[in-house]
């Protein structure tokens, strides 16, 4: 029997999250948005998006901590095309530019984890509210005219005055 994981689930926010930042290790805060965003979608609920949001985070964080300090080698063939070749390409397009003006520009800059949880947090709402119209009932009520409306409001009076004739 095959393993079926449900639509919302943190692992799927997770595995979503970690494919995004794969796709888009260039664009410096865009991809923490767009990481946060599509891993608290995923994940189901505002909680479950931050979970998911703050794994991919600690993942990310983790890799390039171990690349830093050797531990995780990557060759200098790959560095020089990373760091020469795409950097150039993308600043000849003005991403780089554009990215380093605009964090010149944000007076308080919060930290990309921070950013990454908040646009988890965001999607995890998106997604709840998304599965709330999935199942809410769609059972209109039924137009009332202009005279049952008028009845409707007399009878209301008329039962809030009667045990005023007491009095």
């Amino acid at each position: 029997m095959p393993l079926v994981r449900a639509k919302y689930d943190i692992l799927k926010g997770v595995e979503y999250g970690l494919l995004v930042a794969l796709l888009l290790w260039w664009l410096p805060l865009i991809s923490a948005i767009f990481v946060g965003y599509v891993a608290g979608r995923k994940a189901g609920g505002p909680a479950k998006g931050m979970a998911a949001a703050s794994i991919v985070s600690t993942i990310i964080m983790l890799f390039v901590l171990l690349v830093q300090y050797n531990i995780i080698v990557v060759p200098a063939s790959l560095i020089k095309i990373l760091y020469g070749n795409l950097i150039s390409y993308a600043s000849t397009y003005g991403i780089i530019g554009f990215a380093e003006t605009l964090a010149s520009i944000m007076v308080f800059r919060p930290p990309v984890f921070v950013i990454t949880v908040i646009f988890g947090l965001i999607g995890g709402i998106v997604s709840m509210e998304a599965e709330y119209r999935r199942y809410k009932p769609k059972k209109l009520p039924k137009k009332v005219s202009k005279e049952e409306l008028i009845k409707r409001s007399v009878e209301s009076k008329v039962k809030s005055t009667r045990g005023m004739e007491t009095l």
